[in-house]
């Protein structure tokens, strides 16, 4: 009797075999980086990353108005940090991938990343509209500065995520 094939999530499980010394080795498909230097793609993105963090980080400690008390500034502010942090995650999966890479992690990594970049550029949209209707009914309180300043780092974390998003859509993967 043939064995079972497994589905969802630990499908990727049937690409190892056991070899003669009893050990499992992957044997599915992986992909290659066909770039110039994947090295130096990766920090690239590390980069964009750690801005992407880092404007989301100083968007917190702003003292804007509404960025502390209204929630329709607030959710899509923490759904940001959320989505941004799997990013993060995303490039973690890539960066220990190594090159080449087994189907299952490109899968993870290289296949949702986009997705989630495009996800924090459009929790930092939601957050820059919250804020602007927050301004268009009670004004900017005297704090005109910092209002200024958060709707600077949202735009950056805006930005910032779209270029993830474009960086890893550019990658060059081929299936071996």
């Amino acid at each position: 009797m043939s064995k079972k094939k497994r589905k969802g999530r630990r499908a990727y499980l049937d690409s190892y075999k056991k070899n003669e010394e009893g050990k499992y080795v992957y044997e599915g498909e992986v992909y290659t980086f066909e770039g110039e230097n994947l090295r130096r793609e990766l920090l690239r993105l590390w980069v964009l990353c750690a801005a992407l963090l880092l404007a989301l980080a100083a968007a917190g400690c702003s003292t804007a108005p509404g960025a502390d008390s209204s929630a329709y500034v607030l959710l899509p502010y923490a759904a940001n940090l959320a989505t941004s942090l799997s990013v993060c995650w995303g490039m973690g999966r890539l960066t220990s991938g190594g090159n080449p890479i087994k189907a299952y992690v490109y899968e993870a990594s290289v296949g949702q990343l986009p997705a989630r970049a495009v996800g924090s550029a459009l929790c930092s949209g939601a957050g820059l509209v919250g804020e602007g209707i927050y301004l268009f009914q009670n004004g900017t309180g005297g704090r005109t500065g910092a209002c200024f300043l958060f709707l600077l780092l949202e735009t950056a974390a805006l930005i910032l995520a779209m270029w993830i998003r474009k960086a890893v859509q550019d990658m060059k993967w081929v299936k071996r």
